[in-house]
């Protein structure tokens, strides 16, 4: 006995040695080498006196926590159901204990779920023995709030965890299943203690035996409400009262709801109390409500939020009341318009939004009834005035029009639909009219918060990017309501320019701009399919735009900018925002010129368009004072003009875009921003080399265009010509800047004509072909230096991915070459191994380009694999060892992947005795690599890996051919499946027992008799019946989902009964 108490001491002090902050690290360490000693008298009695000992602080409280449940654990798979019962006790006794004398709350949940999981262990009597104690528990109100939690945390010990090797799986999903019975049980009976206590207030007791006239949720709130006001501060008094009560029973049922099927959700009308409750903080009609009222309201609408996650049936969500309780909600908005703005009402907008795709599930049938919604929503969005509160029903609204434009698509491919209302008549129309008018108030406030140079429509960030991005998705509902609103806007403000009071102009012209996004936004829903239907309004829109645009060009952009004071700024920005508007319909603009071109109907007037558009754009960049955005706006536009519409000759023979081509070549524009410059320079290029449509022969005048493509490209790109091509040594630090300048230019250019014709190309050749070889002399200087080998090698890349068959093989062997003697510098690949941003492009880069000459279908280049496996399997390899940038790993599977699919005819022939020695060890290499990312690698990585071997056997019939059956069939089973055994997490579940299906299904008898059950007896130490039996689960799962489903059961089983044999061994 003295030894006992010595003992236990001993290990008091220990543990709180260790868990002190003054302990060092150097004694730390001999304390967790001394820690197994006491590992012979951790019984489950032993740690409990520890536990109960009033000596014992926090650190040795959780030690021994996570001690008793390993031994615990240990116990539960051979215990007995006497043995069983006397832990549950214990550790019952012990939570109860922990919950009375105020321990951490952390411990007393751990005992809890202790409990919960021995219980899950039990036979079905003894646990529902376990629950009816609960409910007596619940029953007793000084022991209802322990109980409850006991009882949440068993739910989802139940329900929610599914990770449990200690039981069968067949057992797991009964006891799942039976906990969600028992959940539908205490649903009732949680809701039934609340209903007494509210009692006064309620139409009838919950949950409801029988249905009383008239009881739906609208006429329960409307009673509800009723009955608070005529009270006055009795609902507080209860709420204050029994807070404590009702704030365990709501936390409880957050639970619950997520686990109670939805019969029993439903049954009895249970939500109904939730929503009252929740329905106090979500209005502001009674006053005052106090704080507690609101605590509760709080923990009533997360259950309904926990609600949301559910997968609802269109009968459950009518059958539930929601959306007639959202529509109460939104009801008093009219009234009480100074609730809009507090943060309770931002719980209203979360649930509309949590419940949006319900809502129009049901909503969709029966419009007519919910018109006091919509108007409830417009009258938000008048009164709506913080900015937070704002942004949020925009979010909130963008859900709900998405769900709806979802069900129009829907409907739309269904054959015998008669077309339907979306939304109430006139309701589109009111709400983008009030959004509109909102947008000129919010831009005062965020004006300055908009990027000066920024090109985008709108920030989906900001409140005027929302309210666009709403009218957007109104349009896709009623595109007819929402020109209208947004045309006669712009009508109004074209003609209000006139005016001569500067603050009212400023102010239209604010207006203006957001009025041309919004017309922006609506762009995307001009297309081919409803070009004609819509041809009339849009073209009637910029006739008049047009003349804007001239009027705006003459007015402010052919005088001084001195002259134009305060305006100079806002006058930029909206004339960027009218180029931009060309540029949004330039494919408009193109189905116009197409059609005029081969009806010969209405050429001048799309020529009239194009010339507009073109003459505004020029005239902006012969503009030296232009500022940043509004020549970015008029590049960009540009190039939406060249490249989508395509007048060849007309447009060449402008006099402004002859000076555009002239000034480019002078160097007028190097004083551009880069990403600016590039947008320029690759439109004015591509407009020369790209073939145009409907010319043929001499009508292409590639005679003009190449000379002039020269020499627009060896002017922007000067400097590196000149670099690649000079015989004297340039100073590195010069060489370095005019590398990264040009890089991202001739990536540009190569990327912009990547998928074009052989003309395009060969024209880009027959002046880029000396920047090939020069770069690749290049490359070897610039080794030491990473962001000049990154540039370098991107440009490469590029240069072999759009220009390889031009190039030829004999630059494309020396580039491969060259990367191989690079690769094996000692220097190089010391520096890869550093594992920082340039590092990652760099090894991108090279898997780039060693993935462009795998995939040439060109027998002339397949020569050149050889070079590339042996720098893949070699020098690449070994430098991904050693580092851990996974994206890179990533990329270098589907090389590996591409190689093997490009020699599938060498790896992989009819007979495995075709297959030579060496073309066999290669093919074994890049199985064991694919194989090591499998075990070793993140599961993102190894999943990719996974992907390429699937996608090998989708295009090759990988895994049924002989080279694999032969040598790598067993091995690569063997590695599959015991990945499953040893998981930590269930990340690769499904893509390795999908993968597990796909090799067994084609010879299912023998992976079942011979093969699967040999590999569990040898490597998993269980007897060759238990191997057999759990194999013989799948000899009937013939199709790939059936037998990836069975095989997690077997996989979890295995796991089972090795730890079964262990504790029977041990």
């Amino acid at each position: 006995m003295q030894d006992n108490e010595s003992l236990f001491q001993e290990y008091q002090l220990t543990l709180q040695e260790l868990g002190s902050a003054a302990t060092s690290n150097e004694r730390r360490r001999q304390l967790l080498e001394y820690l197994p000693r006491f590992d012979s008298i951790s019984s489950p009695e032993f740690l409990c006196n520890v536990l109960l000992s009033e000596s014992s602080d926090l650190s040795v409280i959780m030690f021994s926590l996570a001690k008793l449940e390993a031994c615990i654990m240990k116990e539960l798979p051979l215990g007995e159901s006497q043995n069983r019962r006397r832990l549950f006790q214990t550790v019952f006794h012990l939570s109860q204990s922990f919950e009375a004398t105020g321990k951490p709350g952390c411990t007393v949940q751990k005992l809890m779920s202790i409990a919960a999981s021995i219980t899950r262990h039990s036979d079905d009597a003894d646990a529902a023995e376990y629950f009816n104690k609960l409910f007596e528990l619940i029953g007793c109100k000084e022991s209802r709030s322990f109980a409850l939690k006991f009882l949440q945390i068993s739910i989802e010990e139940f329900v929610e965890s599914d990770r449990c090797r200690t039981l069968p799986y067949e057992r797991l999903q009964h006891m799942k299943m039976f906990g969600i019975q028992q959940a539908s049980r205490f649903y009732g009976a949680v809701i039934g203690l609340m209903s007494q206590n509210l009692q006064p207030f309620l139409m009838c007791s919950y949950p409801a035996k029988s249905t009383p006239t008239g009881l739906n949720i609208a006429s329960v709130l409307t009673q509800f409400m009723a009955v608070l006001k005529s009270t006055g501060n009795r609902y507080a008094d209860v709420v204050k009262q029994n807070f404590d009560e009702f704030t365990s029973e709501l936390s409880c049922l957050s639970t619950l709801v997520k686990a109670v099927d939805a019969d029993s959700l439903l049954e009895g009308h249970c939500l109904h109390l939730i929503y009252m409750l929740a329905f106090v903080g979500l209005q502001l009609t009674v006053q005052p409500i106090d704080e507690a009222c609101f605590g509760i309201s709080e923990l009533a609408v997360n259950c309904l939020q926990q609600l949301s996650e559910r997968q609802w049936s269109k009968k459950s969500v009518e059958d539930s009341e929601m959306v007639e309780f959202l529509t109460a909600v939104f009801s008093t908005v009219e009234t009480t318009p100074h609730s809009l703005d507090v943060p309770h009402f931002h719980c209203a907008l979360r649930l509309l939004h949590q419940y949006a795709v319900y809502f129009y599930a049901k909503q969709m049938d029966c419009i007519a009834t919910f018109h006091a919604f919509f108007h409830s929503q417009l009258i938000c969005t008048l009164k709506l005035q913080q900015a937070a509160t704002c942004r949020m029903f925009c979010d909130c609204w963008a859900s709900m029009l998405e769900s709806v434009v979802l069900r129009m698509e829907i409907d739309s491919h269904k054959c015998g639909i008669q077309e339907t209302s979306y939304l109430p008549e006139g309701f589109c129309r009111a709400f983008g009219s009030t959004l509109l008018g909102k947008l000129v108030n919010f831009e005062a406030a965020y004006e300055e918060n908009e990027p000066t140079d920024s090109v985008e429509l709108f920030d989906s960030g900001s409140l005027p990017g929302c309210c666009l991005e709403i009218l957007a998705l109104l349009a896709r509902v009623d595109m007819d309501s929402q020109w209208q609103v947004v045309t006669a806007e712009y009508d109004r403000i074209a003609e209000a320019m006139d005016s001569r009071d500067v603050a009212h102009i400023l102010t239209e012209m604010r207006q203006f701009r957001y009025i041309l996004k919004a017309m922006c936004g609506f762009a995307s829903l001009f297309h081919s399919g409803n070009y004609k239907r819509y041809f009339e309004m849009c073209h009637a829109f910029f006739k008049n735009h047009c003349e804007l645009t001239v009027l705006f060009t003459r007015t402010f952009f052919c005088k001084p900018t001195s002259t134009l004071g305060i305006f100079e700024e806002p006058i930029a920005l909206a004339m960027a925002m009218v180029l931009l508007c060309f540029q949004a319909y330039a494919h408009w603009l193109s189905n116009f010129y197409a059609e005029a071109q081969q009806s010969g109907n209405r050429n001048e007037e799309v020529s009239l368009l194009v010339s507009t558009s073109l003459n505004a754009v020029t005239t902006v960049l012969r503009d030296a004072q232009a500022s940043v955005p509004l020549t970015r706006a008029a590049v960009l536009t540009l190039r939406s003009i060249l490249l989508t519409v395509r007048p060849h000759i007309f447009v060449l023979s402008m006099n402004g875009v002859q000076n555009l081509y002239q000034q480019s070549i002078d160097g007028r524009y190097r004083c551009l921003p880069d990403d600016v410059q590039r947008v320029l320079y690759v439109s004015l290029a591509n407009y020369l080399i790209l073939p145009w449509y409907n010319a043929v022969g001499d009508e292409q005048e590639w005679a003009q265009r190449r000379p002039m493509y020269q020499q627009l490209v060896r002017s922007i790109l000067s400097d590196y010509f000149a670099l690649v091509e000079t015989e004297q040594v340039t100073p590195c630090d010069i060489g370095a800047r005019i590398i990264t300048k040009a890089t991202p230019l001739v990536v540009a250019l190569l990327e912009s004509i990547e998928n074009e014709s052989t003309v395009t190309k060969r024209a880009c050749y027959d002046v880029i072909r000396p920047l090939g070889k020069g770069t690749l002399s290049l490359l070897p200087l610039y080794t030491k230096n990473l962001n000049c080998a990154q540039s370098l090698l991107l440009l490469l890349s590029h240069l072999l991915r759009t220009l390889i068959t031009q190039f030829g093989v004999d630059f494309t062997k020396q580039l491969s070459s060259t990367l191989l003697t690079v690769c094996n510098s000692c220097e190089f690949s010391g520096s890869l191994c550093s594992g920082n941003d340039k590092t990652v492009s760099v090894l991108e880069c090279f898997i780039s380009v060693l993935s462009t000459i795998v995939v040439q279908t060109s027998r002339k280049f397949s020569c050149l694999l050889s070079e590339v496996i042996t720098l893949a399997i070699g020098p690449l390899f070994n430098v991904l060892c050693m580092s851990d940038m996974e994206e890179v790993k990533r990329s270098y599977y589907e090389l590996l992947g591409k190689i093997v699919s490009a020699r599938w005819r060498h790896y992989l022939p009819t007979l495995s005795s075709a297959l030579n020695a060496a073309e066999e060890e290669e093919l074994r290499t890049f199985v064991a690599i694919f194989c090591g990312g499998i075990i070793t690698e993140e599961a993102e990585t190894a999943k990719a890996a996974i992907a390429q071997l699937n996608l090998l056997n989708t295009k090759h019939s990988f895994y049924t051919r002989e080279a694999f059956l032969h040598a790598f069939y067993d091995e690569f089973v063997s590695i599959l499946f015991m990945a499953l055994i040893d998981r930590e997490h269930d990340i690769l579940l499904d893509d390795i027992c999908d993968t597990l299906a796909l090799v067994a299904c084609p010879d299912l008898a023998r992976f079942c008799s011979n093969r699967l059950p040999a590999m569990i007896e040898t490597n998993c130490g269980l007897s060759r019946e238990q191997a057999l039996e759990l194999c013989g689960r799948l000899l009937n799962c013939k199709e790939v989902p059936t037998f990836s489903v069975t095989l997690k059961g077997v996989v979890h089983d295995t796991i089972f009964c090795r730890l079964l044999n262990s504790v029977t061994t041990a």
